[in-house]
């Protein structure tokens, strides 16, 4: 999928042949794998070991067979090996209760949604959140297992967890690399309010990280919104409520001593994620790049696509006519 934010090839090749030099060996957890990895781009990816989990039997099988509903849309890009588990990640080695949802995307380890899911439509639905998305059609056991038992001995350059509740019972099972700084940049689910008993919100998994030495680096709220009844207002007219977003956290660069290795390694997944600014704030403390080399990639980021402009000058479109006719 192509992004305004995409780099020139020519910033890619400098930065991984930089990774190839030094030997890194660059490694991406997924955890809630059901559609495949489609966050990062095809140049970064091909120096990745992808790492995935997922617990539905189903979406298991569609992962290795490489038959997932999204590659039906989608290319996913290719990677330098692919291993996925058939298990869920908690805070301790177990078997758990898996709740199978109508909405596959929604299937969990937390049980059933408590009734405030009844009254939560998003946008346009003509049912329930709970009735199209959290309405439990299957139970199943599924063995659970720390992510510090299954990764120990290797660095983590990106962890993404989308696992609808359980993402702090699984980062607890992860506190023996978090206290490493050994999981490098971190993409977590969140809600803004408690749909399940045990629920956790943003501000817990925030507190958690940050006790850990973790920067809260930026939120995306591109999730679906909903309201608190069912109508037919239509969406141009209704600002509507965020009930989930997504949150990226770093190590603390400025309270933390990061080697240089793993400076070279932030910046790279820092620019695969968008965040340009800091994946060149890293490189140049990885101290890997003469002055050339990084006057390259400072002019080639300077240069706004086509896209972005096409893209902000949409957006102003309708402030400028608001004016126009007040």
């Amino acid at each position: 999928m192509k992004s305004f934010y995409d780099l020139s090839p020519l910033i890619w090749n400098i930065i991984l042949k930089k990774l190839k030099h030094n030997k890194s060996k660059t490694t991406i957890v997924d955890v809630g794998a059901r559609n495949g990895m489609f966050l990062l781009p095809k140049e970064y990816c091909k120096i990745c070991n992808l790492i995935g989990f997922e617990p539905n039997q189903s979406e298991y099988k569609k992962l290795i067979q490489n038959k997932t509903d999204a590659k039906k849309i989608y290319t996913e890009p290719s990677f330098l090996s692919r291993t996925y588990f058939n298990k869920a990640l908690w805070k301790r080695k177990c078997k758990k209760k898996f709740f199978i949802t109508k909405g596959t995307g929604a299937s969990t380890l937390m049980g059933e949604s408590e009734e405030n899911t009844s009254e939560m439509f998003l946008l346009n639905s003509k049912n329930s959140y709970k009735d199209e998305h959290t309405e439990v059609s299957k139970v199943e056991m599924v063995n659970c297992e720390k992510l510090d038992n299954i990764i120990s001995n290797k660095e983590i350059d990106f962890l993404k967890l989308d696992t609808e509740g359980s993402e702090l019972s699984i980062l607890e099972g992860a506190t023996d690399l978090l206290k490493k700084q050994k999981i490098l940049m971190i993409k977590c689910e969140f809600v803004f309010f408690k749909y399940y008993r045990d629920h956790i919100i943003f501000g817990d998994l925030h507190s958690f990280l940050d006790s850990f030495g973790y920067r809260l680096l930026a939120i995306d709220l591109d999730q679906p919104k909903y309201s608190p009844l069912k109508n037919n207002i239509p969406i141009q007219n209704d600002k509507g409520l965020n009930y989930a977003g997504d949150a990226y956290f770093c190590i603390d660069f400025h309270k933390k001593e990061i080697g240089k290795e793993k400076c070279l390694r932030l910046g790279a997944i820092s620019f695969a994620l968008g965040f340009n600014n800091l994946g060149l704030f890293f490189l140049n403390k990885s101290g890997n790049f003469n002055k050339k080399e990084l006057g390259i990639i400072i002019t080639s980021l300077s240069k706004v696509s086509i896209l972005r402009k096409i893209t902000d000058f949409w957006k102003k479109i309708p402030s400028f006519i608001y004016n126009l006719t007040r």
